[in-house]
C-alpha cells in the first residue's frame, strides 16, 4: 500500500474498541478497505493531475506499484483476491453491471502488477496490455498460456521460445487463481504449437538438439494437451525436422517414409529417407496412433534418384568383386518394378484422370478456397486428404508471426510430372527380365538369363516368348509383379501404358521371329548329328510350326516389311521338317519321298507354306525330281570294296522310291507341260538307274510271242535297257523313252534313207505353214458352246461337195490305247465328234486342205466352204483331227507331238494313210477300230469309201494344258449346249444352201460298246412339197359397235402352207455361184417368161423368185439325256418366205466387174463371183435377238437385228477367220475398192428393190389377210404392222450402214400405200370404235372379224399423220386430240388421217428427207382450235384437250389459252377462257398441298357450276400452270373465304339473305298479322340453289371444313365476307319432337343466315329449362341451329358461340334473340306470342323478366335498350285487374298498359269514368310478381315506356290520372288520394303550382 501512496496505521488496543467509529477516515485493514484507499488515492492523483485527467492518473498509479518482489505480489494477489464489488467506485459507477466481469473494469485491478510475459523478467499490469503494442498478426490481446502440461512449458521455457503476447501470473497460487477469476484469455495448445513452436522449429538456425528435444517432449505428451484429434496440429506437424534418419539428418515426417513398410525399405540397399534406428522405438507407438504421418510412397524426386540408380547398376557381370551384389540389385530392381506397377502406376493414372475431369467446364464455384480445395486434391501425390502449408494454418489460427521461408511445402503432382516421370521410366535402364519359363528347352539360349536391367523399349511380353524368347528380354507381369484387388486387369494395361509396352509392332515381331529362328538354327548346326532327337524335335516343330513360320508367313515381303535385316533373313532357304533343316528346293506340298530327300510340308504348315515362301511349289516339279534320281543314282555309284559289279544296284525301298518318282516326274510332264530335264534317270527291270534314252519299253505287245523275243534280243544287243515292269507306257513316253513301236518305223525309214522306195501304206503330210500360232488366231473369237461356226464350216463343205445330208454325231465311247501309231496317239482314243456327208473328197480337196487356205484353183473360189480356212474351225475341239473319204485317212498334227515317230515334221506336220493298201486294222487296230463300222465304212473291204467321214477327238485335260491352239474342253453339257445353239438357229443354216436338205444330229453314250449305234437327237430337213404347215394366226371377235379393245384376247384361226413344188429347184437355181450355173439360170427365166407371155426385156419384169419353204426340226434326245439333261422332246415347223434375184453378170449394170486380165489376187477374188441376192422371211414366228441375219449362203457372225435374212455373194473382209467375217467396205484411206464396189453393187442393184418388193408384198398381204386367206403373211407382226418389216439404221452391223443405202429405200416406199388408217370414232358408249390408241396398234384391230367388210384404207406416209406418242399426255388425252383431229375438226386440205408409224421408222423417213403431212404436238392443236368456229366437243372432250395443251414443257402454254372455248365447267358446258380485260370470271379452288382447296371445289362445283372451272381431268401440273396464269385467263383462284363468297354471291344470289323488312312492308305485315313476312330469315336449301339436302349437307360440311382450313377462315374476315349467308343448318321443331312423324321425315334441310346482328340458339337446355324451350320454339323456331348435322364440328361451334352468333339456350339467350328478331320481324314475333297459352305467357313474362334483371357483360347501349324494349312490347303482361290470367284477352304489353311506380289506391267508391286496375300495372301490389317488379324499376325500361307515356311515378299518376276525378269521389276516397299525394308534395307552392290542375280549387277547399 506505501508503494502506491497509502499510509497504513495500526489502531493501538485502545482504539481498537473505536474502530467502528474510525472507518470514515481510517480504512479498515480488511480488503474492502485496502480497495477503497486505493480508490481514494486513485482520486486523489486525479486531482493533482487535472492536465493528464483520469487516465493520466490511471497510469501514475500503475507506476507507484513499480516492481514487486515475490512475496508482495503473493500479498497483493490475496488482498485482491478476497476484495469485492460493493467496495470498488468503478462498480458503482457502472452502476453495477455485470458483477462477474467488475475486476477487469476495476481501475485497480487493472493497474495491479499480477502477470510477467512468458519467458521474461518483467512484470506487466493489465492497464500494460492496451498502452504496449502488441505483435503484427497477434489476436490483439495478451493471453495466458494452457494450464495442462507444466512439463511442456518448462520444456518451452528451456528452449528459449519467444512467445510475444503470452503471459503467466506472477507468484504464488493465489495469484494463478485471481487470474481464473478475472477469466483471462488462455491460449490453447493448438494455438502455441501453431503460432509459435512450429514456426520457431522450422527456422534453420535452430540448434537441431533443441529442437529434438521439445519436439519430442510434445509428441510424447501430446494426449495430455488436449491435442487428440486435431487435426491442424497433427499435420502442422509433420513438416518440422526433428527426426534423426539412418544417413544422420534431421528431417520432418513428411519427408520421411514409413519404416513399417517393408516393400519400400526393398527400395534401398541399406540406406534411404527412413528414421534412425535409434528413435523407432519412440516413433513407431506415435505413428501407430497416427501421430507422426511418414510418407506412404516415393516421391517424384526419389522416383527420379532410384530409377537413375538402377540405371547405373544396369549391367553388372556375372564375376563382380562384391559378393552378391547383382542379387542386391536385382532384388531391389524386382521391388521397385512391384512398386511401380502398383502403386505408381495407379497415382498417374488418378492424375489423367483428373486432368481429363478438369478440362470439362464447370459451373463457377463462389469459394475460392474451394477451388483451391479441389485443385490441390487433384495433383495431390500422397494420401492425406487435408493436409496444407503451414502458413495457411497460421493464418487460419489468427495470428501471425513472421513468415518462414524455410518451411517445407508439399510436392504437388500435375500431369506434366506425370509425363516427365513416364519419359523417365522409358529411357532408364531398370527392370529385370523375366526367367525362362518351364515350356522353355533348356539348350536353346534364353535372352533375359544376362545379369543386366533393361529398358521398357527392350522387353517383350511373356505372351511372346515362343517367337521372341531367344532374341529379345521378356517382361511377365504374372509372375514378375503381384496385382490385387479388382482393379488387376486394369492396373496391368496402365501400367504398359506407363512404359511404353503394348502388344510387338509386327515389323519387330517379324525381326524377333527371324532372330529366334537364327537362334534354333545355330543350335540345330552345332548339334552334334545334324538332326535334333525326338523331344528336341517335337519342341522346336511346335516353337517353330505354332508361332514363328506363321508370323513370318504375315510378311507378305521380306524386303519391305523387315528393314535392316541381314540378307540371310531375307528369304527362308530352309524349314524344319523330320528333326532337320531342309532346303526349300527339297519341299513340296503333297509329295514326300525322304528316301531321295525330297520331303512334304508337314501338315500344321500345309495351309500356309506358300505364304512362308514363295518358291514352296504343290508338287514337286521335274527338274527337282530329276535331280533326286540322279542324286538317288549318285548314292549307290560310290566305289565298293572288292569291285563289286552290283554296287550301283538299288534296295528293294530305293527302287520303289525310283518309280515313284520317275511317275511323278511324268505327271509333272504330262499333266503340267513341263519340259522334260535334259538328264533323266529312270529305274529298269534289273533294278538299276540308267539315262532315259538307254531304254525302251514295250508297246507292242499284241505281237505274237517269237516275234517278241526277237525284238527283245534286239533291244538287248543295241545296248538299251528296258524300263522296270511298274512303268507304263504312257510315263515312259513322257520321260523320253524309246517306244518298240518307233524301232518298227525307224526300220521304214531307215529303208528309205538307204534309196528302197517309199513304204506304200504311208507318208507324211499335212499344212506347210506355221499352225499353231496361226490356228490359235483363227479359233480366239469361238466360244466353246454359242458360236456355230465349226458346224457351218462343215455344212459349207458339204454343200460345196453337192451332198444332201449331213450327219453329226457326238461320239462318248472311249477306245483301246495298245495297237496305236504312237503311244501319244493314245490320248486322243477318247471321245470325239463325227462329221459324215455322202460326198466325197477329190485329190484335190486333199491337197487344198493342207495349204491352210493357199487353194490352187480359182475355180474353187465359187465354194462357200474353202477348204482350208473354214475347215480349220474344228482346231476349236480338237488338235488332231482325221478325214477318211475315198481310200485315204489323212491325220493332222500341228504340233507334232504325235505322230513324230511316224514321220511327221513341221514341214509336214501329219500322215496320210491309203487304207486299201495296208491292213491297219491289223497293224493298228486300236487306233482304226472308231471308224470301221461308222457310216457304212468297212476298213476290211477293197473298195473305196463313198462319203466323206471326218473325226475330231476331244482334248483331254492334259492335251488341253499342253495345246498351243486351243484350251478348249468339249463336255456333254457343253455338246448339248451347241445342239441347242444348233437348234435355234437351225432354219437360218439351211435355208439358204443349194443342195444339203437334211442335217441330223445323233448320240452314242460312252458305254455303247464299239458296235454301238447312233440314236438320233435332233433332225433338221426342208419338208417336202404338199405336207401342210398349220399357222396360227390372231382373229378379232365380231363386234357391232366398237372393235377388240387393246389387251382382250384373240381368237386364233389355222391356215395351212406348205412347201412350194418347185421350191429346191429354185433354191438350187437362184444361189447360183459360178458363171455356167448363172446360165443355166438365165435360161430357166427365160423359159418361165415366154410360158407367162412377157418378154424379158419388159421393163416391169423383175428376175425374182419368191416361194415357201417348210423347215421342220426334231428334238428327239434318248431317254437317259432327258433326264440328265432336263431335255423334253419337241418338233418345230417353221415357214420361210424366200425372195431370190440372179442378175446377169453380163449386164450393163455389172460392167465395172467384168472379167480382165487376172493381174493381182485381187483382181481374181472379185471377178469369181456372179450376182445374186436373196431375202428370207420367216412367216411363223420373229427372229430372235440371238439369231443371225446376214449370210453369205450359211449366216455370217455379224450382228444385227432385221427382221429377216440377208443372203448374197458377198465379199467377205478376211475369209481366213470364221469368227470375224465381216463385208468388205471401203476404209478412210481408200473408200472405194472392188470387193467393196462389189458389195455395194450388190447391195443396191438386188437387195434394196428386194426389200422394196417384200415391204410391198407383206403390206399387201396384211391388208387382205382376211378376205384373200393369203398364206404369205407374216402373222407375228401383228404389233408394228409392216413397220416391223422395215429395215432400220439401228438394225444394220456397220459393214451395212456403210454399204446399204436406207434413204433410197424408204424413198421409194414414202408415196405408197403401206399403213393402214386408224380411226377414233366415239360411239354411244363412248369409246372409240377400234379402241383407244396407245401409241401401237395391233394388226389384227384393223380387221373385221368375220371377214366380210372391207379391210381398212391404206394411207403413204406423207400422206398420213403420226398419232401422239406415249409419253405425251395421257391416254384419255390422246384419245380427245386424235378424235377431235380426225373427225370433229377439217381443215382447208381436209381431215387429218393417222396411221402409226413405230419411231424408229419415221426416223429413217425423217433421214431420207420425206416429212409427212403434218405432226400432231400442241401448237397444231392450238391452231386448229382457234381456226374451229364450230367447237362440236364436249366438255370431257374439252377437258382432256386442254390437259394436252397444259402437259407440255414449255411453261408459258396456260398462256395461249386466252380467248379460246376450251374451259370446261361444272355444269358440263364450256365456256371461253378470259383475255385479261374481259369481264367475265371463271373460278376454280385450284390442286394444293392441303385439302382445303378440295373442299372449296366441291362448294364452287354445287353452288356455281356455271361459273366454276371442273379441272378434275388434269393432273397438279396442269393445276399449277393455270394457277400461274389465272389472273390472265380470267380466272379467280379461291382460297379465301372472301374469294368463295364472291363466287357463290355472283353465282348464287339468293345465297345471302335480304335484309330487314322495310317499314312499307313491315306496316303491310302488321296490318295482316305477321302474315305477310312470315318467318323469313329461314329458308330451304333446295329452294336457295343447293339442290338435294344429301347434297347441300355435302355443300355444309365442305364448306365449313373450307372456312376451318382457310387463312381468313373462322375469324372477323370470314364473318364479314359470309354477313347473312345461308350456310347455318337449321334446327327442325318437328323433327326433334316426333322423330318418326310423317313431317320430320319429310321435313327438308332448312338453312338460316349466319349474322353477327340476328343471334342463334342451340336447341339444347337443362330439364328446369324445358318448358321455356316449349315457348321458344313457338316464338322463334327459325333461330335454332342443328348442332347435330356434320358442319357444325366443335371447332365451327366453339368458334360461332364466342363471336356470340350462336348461344346456348337459357333466359338471356332467348331474351338476345328476340330482341334481335324483334327488330326484322317484329309482328310475326307478335302474332307468334299470341298462339301461346296463358300459363307460357306467365312463364314467358316470369323468365325474361328474370333475364333482364339478370346481371350480364358489357352490353352496347342499343343491345340492351332492345332488350328491354322486347319485353315492353310482347302481350304477356296483365293488369292489375287481370292477374290471374285466365283469359288470353287480358295479356297485353307494357306498351298497350301503362306502369306507375308504386302500390294501387284503395278507393271505396271509384269515379266510373276513373280507370284504376284495367289499364295500369303496379309495381308495388301484390298482384305484380317481384320479378316482374324488378324489371319494370330498370332505367332501360323505365325511359322506352317513358317516351310512350306509359310510365307514371306515383306523383305524377295522381296528379294526372286521379286529380281529375277528385271532385267526383266521394270524401272518404278523397281523403285517401291526399294522403297519399300530400307527401309527395314539395311545399305548399307545388301544392297550388299548375299541373295540379282543375282539381286545385277542390284541393285547396278541402284542405281548408
Amino acid at each position: 500500500m506505501q508503494k502506491v501512496g497509502c499510509t497504513p496505521v495500526w489502531l493501538p488496543d485502545w482504539l481498537q474498541e473505536r474502530e467502528s467509529q474510525l472507518h470514515g477516515f481510517v480504512h479498515p485493514g480488511t480488503a474492502d478497505g485496502l480497495m477503497k484507499a486505493c480508490h481514494n488515492r486513485l482520486r486523489a492523483l486525479a486531482l493533482q493531475g487535472e492536465k493528464e485527467g483520469h487516465l493520466g492518473a490511471v497510469l501514475k498509479f500503475r507506476k507507484l506499484f513499480g516492481s514487486l518482489t515475490a512475496e508482495q505480489h503473493s500479498a497483493l494477489a490475496a488482498w485482491l483476491v478476497m476484495a469485492g464489488p460493493e467496495n470498488c467506485d468503478c462498480h458503482s459507477a457502472n452502476g453495477g453491471q455485470d458483477p462477474a466481469a467488475w475486476r477487469l473494469k476495476c481501475e485497480i485491478f487493472r493497474t495491479a502488477p499480477l502477470f510477467s510475459p512468458f519467458a521474461r523478467q518483467e512484470q506487466v499490469a493489465i492497464v500494460d496490455f492496451d498502452s504496449h503494442a502488441l505483435p503484427k498478426g497477434s489476436r490483439g490481446s495478451w493471453s495466458l498460456l494452457p494450464e495442462a502440461c507444466p512439463e511442456v512449458v518448462a520444456a518451452l521455457r528451456a528452449a528459449g521460445i519467444p512467445m510475444p503476447g503470452c503471459v503467466e501470473p506472477v507468484g504464488a497460487e493465489n495469484v494463478a487463481a485471481l487470474v481464473r477469476e478475472l477469466h483471462m484469455p488462455r491460449l490453447t495448445w493448438a494455438e502455441v504449437l501453431l503460432g509459435h513452436v512450429f514456426p520457431w522449429a522450422s527456422k534453420p538456425e535452430v540448434e537441431p538438439t533443441a529442437r529434438q528435444g521439445l519436439m519430442l517432449a510434445i509428441v510424447q505428451r501430446w494426449r495430455q494437451m488436449e491435442l487428440a484429434g486435431n487435426e491442424q496440429c497433427v499435420e502442422a506437424l509433420q513438416l518440422v525436422s526433428f527426426i534423426p534418419t539412418v544417413d544422420g539428418q534431421m528431417r520432418s515426417p513428411a519427408t520421411l517414409l514409413d519404416p513399417r513398410k517393408e516393400d519400400l525399405k526393398l527400395l534401398y540397399m541399406g540406406d534411404g529417407p527412413f528414421p534412425a534406428a535409434e528413435v523407432n522405438a519412440v516413433l513407431l507407438p506415435l505413428m501407430q496412433r497416427g501421430l507422426l504421418r511418414c510418407r506412404q510412397e516415393l516421391s517424384l524426386k526419389e522416383l527420379h534418384e532410384r530409377l537413375v540408380f538402377l540405371d547405373s547398376k544396369h549391367q553388372l557381370a556375372a564375376n563382380s568383386p562384391e559378393e552378391g551384389e547383382w542379387d542386391k540389385v536385382k532384388s531391389c530392381a524386382e521391388n521397385f518394378l512391384q512398386y511401380a506397377a502398383t502403386t505408381v502406376s495407379m497415382k498417374c493414372q488418378e492424375v489423367r484422370t483428373a486432368a481429363a475431369a478438369a478440362a470439362v467446364p464447370e459451373a463457377p464455384s463462389t469459394s475460392p478456397s474451394a477451388s483451391a480445395a479441389k485443385k490441390e486434391k487433384a495433383h495431390s501425390f500422397f494420401s492425406w486428404s487435408s493436409i496444407m502449408p503451414l502458413g495457411d494454418f497460421l493464418t487460419a489460427a489468427g495470428s501471425s508471426p513472421e513468415k518462414v521461408e524455410s518451411l517445407e511445402k508439399r510436392e504437388e503432382w500435375a500431369e506434366d510430372d506425370v509425363e516427365t516421370l513416364k519419359c523417365k521410366f522409358r529411357s532408364c535402364r531398370w527392370i529385370p527380365a523375366a526367367k525362362a519359363p518351364r515350356e522353355w528347352l533348356a539348350a536353346i539360349p534364353w535372352a533375359g538369363s544376362a545379369h543386366k536391367l533393361w529398358r521398357p523399349s527392350d522387353l517383350v511380353l511373356m505372351s511372346d516368348f515362343w517367337t521372341c524368347g531367344a532374341a529379345s528380354p521378356v517382361l511377365d507381369l504374372e509372375t514378375q509383379v503381384v496385382f490385387s484387388g479388382e482393379r488387376k486387369p486394369n492396373l496391368h494395361g496402365d501400367f504398359l501404358e506407363l512404359l511404353g509396352i503394348s502388344s510387338l509392332p509386327e515389323i519387330q515381331r517379324i525381326h524377333c521371329a527371324w532372330a529366334q529362328l537364327e537362334a534354333i538354327r545355330s543350335w540345330s548346326q552345332k548339334h552334334p548329328d545334324g538332326k535334333a532327337n525326338e523331344s528336341e524335335s517335337a519342341w522346336i516343330s511346335k516353337c517353330l510350326y505354332h508361332y514363328v513360320y506363321p508370323l513370318i508367313t504375315g510378311e507378305a515381303k521380306a524386303n519391305e516389311t523387315v528393314e535392316g535385316k541381314s540378307n540371310g533373313w531375307q528369304q527362308l532357304d530352309e524349314i524344319f521338317v523330320a528333326g532337320t533343316f531342309v532346303p526349300i528346293e527339297d519341299l513340296s506340298l503333297s509329295q514326300n519321298f525322304g528316301i531321295a530327300g525330297l520331303h512334304q510340308i508337314p501338315k500344321e504348315l500345309q495351309a500356309t507354306a506358300r505364304k512362308l515362301c514363295s518358291q514352296i511349289r504343290p508338287k514337286f516339279q521335274a527338274n527337282d525330281l530329276a535331280r533326286a534320281l540322279y542324286r538317288l543314282s549318285q548314292k549307290n555309284a560310290s566305289p565298293v570294296p572288292n569291285g563289286n559289279p552290283n554296287g550301283n544296284q538299288l534296295s528293294p525301298g530305293e527302287t520303289e522310291s525310283a518309280v515313284h518318282l520317275a511317275m511323278a516326274l511324268s505327271e509333272r510332264i504330262r499333266s503340267q507341260g513341263e519340259d522334260l530335264p535334259e538328264h533323266v534317270m529312270v529305274p529298269t527291270s534289273q533294278g538299276k538307274l540308267r539315262p532315259a534314252e538307254e531304254c525302251v519299253f514295250n508297246n507292242m505287245r499284241w505281237l505274237s510271242e517269237e516275234e517278241q523275243h526277237k525284238r527283245n534280243r534286239a533291244v538287248t544287243s543295241s545296248g538299251l535297257h528296258w524300263v522296270h515292269q511298274s512303268i507304263s507306257n504312257d510315263v515312259a513316253v513322257s520321260l523320253n523313252v524309246q517306244a518298240l513301236s518307233t524301232q518298227v518305223a525307224a526300220e521304214a525309214l531307215a529303208a528309205a534313207d538307204d534309196g528302197e522306195k517309199d513304204p506304200e501304206w504311208f507318208e507324211a503330210a499335212g499344212q506347210t505353214e506355221p499352225l499353231t500360232t496361226r490356228l490359235r488366231s483363227l479359233l480366239r473369237d469361238i466360244s466353246e458352246s454359242e458360236d456355230l461356226g465349226l458346224f457351218k464350216s462343215l455344212l459349207q463343205n458339204a454343200d460345196d461337195a453337192k451332198a444332201s445330208e449331213v450327219h453329226f454325231v457326238w461320239d462318248w465311247r472311249s477306245f483301246g490305247r495298245q495297237s496305236l501309231m504312237s503311244p501319244e496317239m493314245g490320248r486322243w482314243q477318247g471321245p470325239c465328234l463325227w462329221a459324215h456327208n455322202n460326198a466325197s473328197f477329190s485329190p484335190q480337196d486333199f491337197e487344198n486342205i493342207t495349204q491352210l487356205g493357199a487353194v490352187k484353183s480359182t475355180s474353187r473360189k465359187a465354194q462357200i466352204g474353202r477348204f482350208g480356212l473354214g475347215f480349220n474351225s474344228v482346231y476349236s475341239l480338237t488338235d488332231l483331227p482325221s478325214i477318211l473319204s475315198d481310200d485315204v485317212v489323212l491325220f493332222l498334227d500341228p504340233h507334232v507331238h504325235h505322230l513324230k515317230a511316224m514321220g511327221a515334221s513341221p514341214a509336214k506336220p501329219g500322215i496320210k494313210l491309203r487304207f486299201l493298201k495296208i491292213d491297219v486294222l491289223d497293224k493298228f487296230r486300236d487306233q482304226f477300230e472308231p471308224y470301221h463300222g461308222m457310216f457304212g465304212c468297212d476298213l476290211n473291204s477293197s473298195t473305196r469309201y463313198q462319203g466323206t467321214l471326218i473325226r475330231m477327238p476331244f482334248r483331254t485335260p492334259e492335251a488341253a494344258k499342253a495345246s498351243e491352239i486351243s484350251k478348249t474342253l468339249v463336255s456333254q453339257e457343253s455338246a448339248m449346249a451347241f445342239l441347242r445353239a444348233f437348234r435355234d438357229a437351225a432354219a437360218e443354216c439351211l435355208v439358204f444352201l443349194q443342195h444339203v436338205q437334211r442335217i441330223v444330229f445323233s448320240w452314242i453314250t460312252s458305254d455303247a460298246g464299239a458296235n454301238g449305234t447312233p440314236q438320233t437327237f435332233m433332225e433338221i430337213k426342208i419338208t417336202p412339197p404338199g405336207i401342210p404347215l398349220s399357222l396360227d394366226t390372231p382373229k378379232c371377235s365380231n363386234s357391232s359397235s366398237s372393235s377388240k379393245q387393246v389387251g382382250e384376247s384373240v381368237a386364233m384361226s389355222s391356215v395351212e402352207i406348205s412347201t412350194d413344188e418347185q421350191a429346191l429347184e429354185y433354191r438350187r437355181l437362184f444361189s447360183s455361184r459360178t458363171v455356167a450355173q448363172s446360165k443355166e439360170k438365165q435360161s430357166f427365166i427365160s423359159d418361165m417368161l415366154n410360158r407367162l407371155g412377157m418378154s424379158k426385156s419388159h421393163p416391169d419384169v423383175r428376175p425374182y423368185i419368191s416361194f415357201n419353204l417348210i423347215v421342220s426340226i426334231s428334238w428327239s434326245p434318248p431317254m437317259e439325256l432327258q433326264k440328265e439333261f432336263d431335255s423334253e422332246p419337241c418338233n418345230r415347223k417353221e415357214a420361210w418366205r424366200l425372195i431370190l434375184q440372179h442378175d446377169n453378170p453380163e449386164d450393163e449394170r455389172w460392167a465395172g466387174t467384168r472379167n480382165e486380165p487376172e493381174t493381182s489376187e485381187a483382181s481374181e477374188a472379185s471377178f469369181a463371183y456372179v450376182p445374186f441376192g436373196g431375202l428370207a422371211l420367216c412367216l411363223s414366228r420373229p427372229l430372235r435377238t440371238e439369231e443371225p441375219r446376214i449370210c453369205c449362203f450359211m449366216p455370217l457372225p455379224i450382228t444385227s437385228s432385221l427382221p429377216f435374212l440377208i443372203n448374197a455373194n458377198f465379199c467377205l473382209s478376211d475369209p481366213t477367220a470364221p469368227g470375224r467375217l465381216d463385208l468388205v467396205r471401203g476404209s478412210t484411206s481408200k473408200p472405194s475398192n472392188s470387193k467393196s464396189d462389189w458389195n455395194g453393187l450388190l447391195l443396191h442393184n438386188i437387195i434394196e428393190p428386194l426389200i422394196c418388193t417384200l415391204i410391198h408384198e407383206q403390206s399387201a398381204a396384211l391388208q387382205a389377210f382376211r378376205s384373200q386367206k393369203s398364206a404369205s403373211v407374216a402373222v407375228w407382226a401383228d404389233r408394228d404392222g409392216v413397220c416391223s418389216l422395215m429395215p432400220r439404221k439401228s438394225q444394220l452391223p456397220l459393214s451395212l450402214q456403210q454399204l446399204l443405202n436406207l434413204p433410197t429405200i424408204y424413198a421409194s416406199l414414202s408415196h405408197s400405200a403401206l399403213f393402214p388408217v386408224l380411226s377414233f370414232e366415239t360411239g354411244s358408249t363412248g369409246q372409240t370404235q377400234f379402241g383407244k390408241h396407245t401409241g401401237h396398234t395391233q394388226f389384227a384391230e384393223f380387221l373385221d372379224a368375220s371377214g366380210l367388210r372391207t379391210a381398212a384404207p391404206l394411207v403413204s406416209y406423207v400422206d398420213s399423220v403420226q398419232p401422239l406418242p406415249d409419253d405425251i399426255g395421257t391416254v384419255d388425252q390422246r384419245q380427245a386430240v386424235h378424235e377431235y383431229l380426225c373427225h370433229l375438226y377439217q381443215s382447208k386440205e381436209g381431215k387429218y388421217r393417222f396411221c402409226d408409224v413405230v419411231p424408229e421408222v419415221q426416223q429413217e423417213f425423217s433421214s431420207a428427207g420425206l416429212k409427212r403431212k403434218a405432226y400432231v404436238d400442241r401448237s397444231l392443236v392450238l391452231s386448229c382450235l382457234r381456226q374451229d368456229s364450230h367447237h362440236k366437243y364436249s366438255c370431257a372432250a374439252a377437258s382432256k384437250l386442254l390437259g394436252f395443251i397444259l402437259s407440255g414443257e414449255q411453261d408459258d402454254s396456260a398462256s395461249k389459252l386466252q380467248g379460246l372455248k376450251l374451259a370446261p365447267l361444272c355444269d358440263n358446258k364450256v365456256a371461253c377462257f378470259g383475255d385479261g380485260g374481259s369481264d367475265q370470271l371463271l373460278f376454280c379452288a385450284f390442286v394444293s398441298d392441303n385439302s382445303r382447296s378440295s373442299f372449296a371445289q366441291r362448294v364452287l362445283q354445287q353452288l356455281a357450276s356455271k361459273a366454276t372451272l371442273d379441272l378434275s381431268g388434269l393432273d397438279a401440273r396442269s393445276h399449277e400452270r393455270l394457277r400461274q396464269q389465272a389472273d390472265k385467263l380470267g380466272i379467280r383462284h379461291v382460297e379465301k373465304c372472301e374469294q368463295l363468297s364472291e363466287a357463290l354471291l355472283l353465282a348464287l344470289p339468293s345465297i345471302r339473305a335480304s335484309p330487314p323488312s322495310s317499314s312499307v312492308l313491315a306496316s303491310l305485315d302488321e296490318t295482316f298479322a305477321g302474315r305477310i313476312l312470315g318467318s323469313t330469315r329461314q329458308a330451304a336449301a333446295g329452294s336457295l340453289g343447293f339442290g338435294s339436302d344429301e347434297h347441300a349437307s355435302s355443300t355444309l360440311c365442305a364448306l365449313w371444313s373450307f372456312v376451318q382450313l382457310a387463312e381468313d377462315g373462322l375469324s372477323d374476315e370470314f364473318l364479314s365476307a359470309f354477313d347473312g349467308f345461308y350456310v347455318v343448318p337449321a334446327w327442325n321443331a318437328a323433327r326433334s319432337g316426333t322423330q318418326n312423324s310423317a313431317s320430320s321425315i319429310d321435313a327438308p334441310l332448312m338453312l338460316v343466315p349466319l349474322s353477327a346482328s340476328e343471334p342463334l340458339l342451340l336447341p339444347e337446355c337443362e330439364q328446369n329449362l324445358e318448358p321455356l324451350m316449349e315457348v321458344a320454339a313457338t316464338l322463334v323456331s327459325d333461330r335454332f341451329v342443328d348442332k347435330s348435322h356434320p358442319a357444325m364440328t366443335d371447332p365451327v361451334l366453339r368458334f360461332l358461340q364466342q363471336r356470340g352468333i350462336v348461344q346456348a339456350f337459357s333466359r338471356g339467350s332467348l331474351l338476345t334473340v328476340l330482341a334481335a328478331s324483334a327488330e326484322a320481324q317484329f309482328s310475326s314475333l307478335i302474332s307468334r306470342c299470341q298462339r301461346l297459352q296463358p300459363d307460357q305467357r306467365e312463364l314467358l313474362r316470369s323468365q325474361l323478366c328474370q333475364a333482364l334483371c339478370d346481371p350480364i357483360g358489357s352490353l352496347e347501349d342499343g343491345r340492351q335498350q332492345a332488350r328491354a324494349s322486347v319485353v315492353c312490347k310482347l302481350p304477356i303482361f296483365l293488369a292489375e285487374s287481370w292477374s290471374d290470367g285466365s283469359n288470353l284477352q287480358a295479356f297485353r304489353s307494357l306498351m298497350q298498359l301503362a306502369v306507375v311506380d308504386g302500390e294501387p289506391l284503395p278507393l271505396r267508391s271509384a269515379p266510373v269514368r276513373l280507370d284504376l286496375d284495367t289499364a295500369f300495372v303496379f309495381r308495388v301490389s301484390i298482384k305484380t310478381p317481384p320479378e316482374v317488379s324488378d324489371a319494370l324499376g330498370l332505367v332501360e325500361v323505365k325511359e322506352i315506356l317513358a317516351e310512350q307515356g306509359k310510365y307514371f311515378d306515383m306523383k305524377t299518376w295522381l296528379q294526372k290520372q286521379i286529380l281529375p276525378h277528385l271532385e267526383s269521389m266521394i270524401p272518404d276516397d278523397q281523403v285517401i288520394v291526399l294522403e297519399r299525394l300530400l307527401p309527395l308534395l314539395q311545399d305548399i307552392e307545388e301544392a297550388n303550382s299548375e299541373p295540379m290542375g282543375s282539381g286545385n280549387a277542390h284541393l285547396q277547399t278541402t284542405c281548408g
